[in-house]
């Protein structure tokens, strides 16, 4: 996972957005790879998650996430 944050850093800039989405899982071994992947990567970037609102409608759905990732000003 350390290697994916790495990179997603690497190939960032001041005006780069990346959107990330992922299906919520009920299961502590997801529960705790999400966790561990949000704690790396709020290190480096500010995340937003986008409301399930602004998602597509066509697409909508309540177990998927989307976030918004931007690089952490310094």
């Amino acid at each position: 996972m350390e290697p994916l944050v790495h990179t997603m850093t690497d190939l960032s800039g001041p005006h780069t957005q990346i959107l990330l989405s992922y299906e919520v899982r009920e299961n502590e071994a997801n529960a705790t790879t999400l966790a561990k992947f949000l704690e790396l990567t709020k290190k480096t970037f500010v995340i937003k998650e986008v409301p399930l609102q602004d998602h597509h409608p066509e697409f909508r759905s309540d177990d998927i996430r989307i976030l918004n990732l931007f690089l952490k000003q310094p």
